[in-house]
């Protein structure tokens, strides 16, 4: 109802968002655990706040999340907030660097999301950001810190994960979660209404459940 509203109002939809769930039910810890790329390490965010390198994971995540929808980006004032917060998952949260050196190529920041759309109430270590410098893409990095964040999560006794994606950003990264075994089971979208004199209103509808 609030969607047909909406519409007969004029709005038109600007973007849409997934909300993508994937079991770990068919993971292997071992293959998990021995998966690498050649010339990076990752480090869990303990080793993040002892090597000091907080500041460029906010950088990175600042620079990479200008390419999706909405003000996500994190600035310097939100930082701390943003990782002090009792929801930031630190066990789950991690950056990538280039070996022989402290340049931070990637991350993935997490919290835990729950979720009663199915048929029982779970809760799921939930990547909130994640993100690959542009010079470094295409090296399966991103993968890589999936399949560690699956890792963390299947060492902990969970069975599934969840992330959420702009499904029409400028990197196309829907298309690598769907490939490694996400699936859709919640879809959203924001919708424009144009008021004039460039000014303009968005509206965040309400969600949508896909069966799983």
């Amino acid at each position: 109802a609030v969607v047909r509203a909406l519409l007969h109002r004029g709005a038109r939809i600007e973007t849409r968002f997934y909300r993508l769930r994937r079991s770990l039910a068919y993971d292997d810890e071992t293959a998990l655990d021995r998966a690498a790329v050649p010339g990076f390490r990752l480090l869990p965010w303990a080793d993040v706040l002892a090597c000091g390198l907080s500041e460029a994971v906010r950088q990175l995540q600042y620079d990479t999340f200008r390419e999706h929808f909405g003000n996500m980006s994190k600035t310097r004032e939100d930082w701390p907030g943003f990782i002090g917060n009792p929801g930031f998952a630190r066990d789950y949260s991690f950056a990538l660097t280039r070996e022989g050196n402290s340049e931070v190529v990637g991350y993935a920041l997490a919290s835990f999301y729950s979720d009663d759309s199915g048929p029982g109430f779970e809760t799921l270590p939930h990547i909130d950001y994640i993100g690959v410098a542009k010079e470094f893409r295409g090296q399966g990095l991103a993968k890589l810190i999936l399949q560690k964040f699956w890792l963390e999560a299947l060492r902990r006794g969970h069975r599934a994960v969840s992330l959420g994606s702009d499904i029409f950003n400028r990197t196309g990264s829907v298309w690598l979660y769907l490939g490694q075994g996400y699936a859709p089971v919640e879809h959203q979208a924001s919708y424009r209404f144009d008021l004039g004199d460039e000014a303009l209103l968005l509206v965040h509808a309400a969600p949508t459940l896909v069966a799983r």
